[in-house]
């Protein structure tokens, strides 16, 4: 086995047991507040192995395949040449994990209005000339509120999660400085960019699951000694879970997704290898395997966490 195979299904499998939770709250969650003419269908259409290649935003076994061959895509890129590990030695790469929030992206859960075109440009333009591979996710919180249009709901924050790289950190650097007015803070926040460095190429790998990891967990924010909020990660509510799922289900895995420079590359060959996946279509399990797949015994309808 070689150094590439070992990694990606490593990676793949420690992220496994994230999915299946998100999975079995996500059932919990539709059975007790989808029509019950519908729950059947609507698991099976967006939650069972049976459709992973839809490739739908919601579905974690889709998840799994687009994670495995983008990893591939991203070690294999520089095959032959010096490695992700002897460049950021060198010195002749760095690589940061910046994120990035906007006032313009957040909604009411129960009124959410996400133009993602329109914030995938906002991205673009911050990383004019750099090489990327960014996705949007979004993160719900328990205790904060916001008000879309008159619809008052619980706090949802998409946000961007970008892999960037460059031949220096100071050109990294002065785009940070460059990029930051651009992007209005919320709850507290002194700014909507931040920027994590990453050493290594298990960074750059754990940054790309991070990336594609799906929505399991909320948070929760609190105020410190020092008066400043901070937040935790918190379980959501079955009812936010199902709100989250409903706005989410039309869209495609990939969807979220974006690149530029170098990133472009290997998004387009991650993308390529999924042509061949959709070429076999077997017959899968239909709904009613899809928990005794996972071991999975059918809960209670109350919610996880109040």
């Amino acid at each position: 086995m070689t150094e590439i195979e070992f990694d990606v299904e490593r990676f793949a499998k420690e992220a496994e047991k994230w999915d299946n939770k998100y999975l079995e709250a996500t059932i919990n969650a539709v059975e007790l507040y989808e029509d019950p003419r519908e729950v059947a269908s609507s698991i099976q259409k967006f939650l069972s192995p049976r459709y992973r290649y839809d490739f739908k935003a919601v579905n974690p076994y889709s998840k799994r395949i687009w994670m495995k061959e983008l990893l591939t895509s991203f070690l294999e890129f520089r095959k032959g040449e010096v490695r992700w590990d002897d460049k950021l030695q060198e010195g002749t790469i760095a690589c940061f994990l910046v994120t990035f929030i906007d006032a313009g992206w957040c909604f009411s859960v129960n009124n959410i209005q996400f133009d993602l075109n329109v914030a995938k440009q906002k991205i673009r333009n911050a990383l004019t000339d750099l090489s990327f591979i960014a996705c949007f996710e979004a993160a719900c919180y328990k205790n904060e509120h916001w008000v879309t249009d008159g619809v008052r709901g619980k706090l949802v924050c998409f946000h961007c999660h970008a892999l960037v790289w460059a031949t220096s950190r100071s050109q990294l650097l002065r785009r940070r400085k460059q990029i930051k007015p651009r992007f209005a803070a919320v709850l507290g926040n002194k700014s909507g960019v931040r920027f994590d460095t990453l050493n290594a190429q298990e960074d750059l790998c754990q940054a790309i699951r991070y990336q594609a990891k799906m929505p399991l967990l909320g948070y929760r924010t609190y105020v410190n000694r020092r008066g400043r909020k901070n937040q935790v990660h918190a379980k959501l509510s079955l009812k936010t879970r199902y709100s989250l799922f409903v706005a989410l289900q039309n869209y495609g895995l990939l969807d979220f997704w974006l690149s530029g420079g170098e990133g472009a590359q290997i998004i387009r060959e991650a993308r390529n290898s999924l042509k061949r996946h959709r070429r076999y279509r077997n017959r899968r399990p239909g709904v009613r395997h899809v928990r005794s797949q996972l071991g999975f015994s059918r809960l209670s309808r109350t919610s996880i966490s109040g």
